[in-house]
């Protein structure tokens, strides 16, 4: 037993700060959801994603580039993986 304690310890010490493997950021595991519901909606590419904790509830917003080319915000509940609403970005800036 204490021969675990100990090596577990050693894993954890050892281990880079950008180590990848079975832990991924809370914000990373919260988003997937959303981005597999932004994906399935306008299919393109996700230029990156914002994750934030609104009113004890979890909203995320996926930045994608549609393959016609249009920017698209995607806002979304990240618990659910339901698109409450969609903007053009181009719609914003007239």
């Amino acid at each position: 037993m204490r021969e675990r304690a100990i090596a577990l310890l050693l894993l954890c010490i050892s281990a880079p700060a950008g180590a990848v493997g079975w832990f991924s950021p809370p914000e990373e595991s919260l988003g997937r959801l959303c981005v597999k519901s932004a994906l399935a909606a306008f299919p393109g590419k996700v230029e990156r994603m914002s994750v934030k904790s609104v009113n004890r509830a979890w909203k995320v917003r996926v930045y994608l580039e549609q393959n016609d080319g249009q920017e698209r915000i995607v806002f979304c509940d990240a618990l659910s993986g339901v698109i409450e609403k969609s903007v053009v970005v181009d719609d914003l800036y007239p």
